[in-house]
């Protein structure tokens, strides 16, 4: 059985920008297909995992006003995206990053 669907693997801050935004013909559904971040997840290019990688900067049983956490990852974990300067040094010199990508480039149709 073939279906149109819209593919996703822009990760959860795609939530907010595909929820305002008009993408697709509106016959199909979106699957996102992000990985979940967790200390199990594999490291690229590594027989590594993730491990540790959310710590607390500042606590309120510390005296700090908040919690607040920050994490460390690479550029290569998960579900991303590589930019289009990276395997390609003139591209990485004129600024192509990942925010001159589109959405139409990161979602589309495919078949089942």
């Amino acid at each position: 059985m073939n279906k149109n669907i819209l593919l996703c693997a822009c990760g959860v801050l795609s939530l907010t920008i595909l929820a305002g935004a008009a993408v697709g013909d509106g016959n199909g559904k979106i699957f996102d297909i992000t990985h979940r971040i967790t200390s199990r997840l594999p490291i690229f290019n590594s027989k590594n995992v993730l491990g540790h990688f959310i710590r607390l900067v500042s606590s309120i049983k510390n005296g700090s006003l908040a919690n607040e956490s920050e994490f460390k990852l690479g550029t290569h974990t998960g579900t991303h995206v590589d930019a289009p300067g990276h395997f390609y040094q003139k591209n990485y010199e004129q600024g192509f990053d990942v925010t001159t990508l589109s959405l139409q480039t990161l979602n589309g149709k495919l078949r089942l």
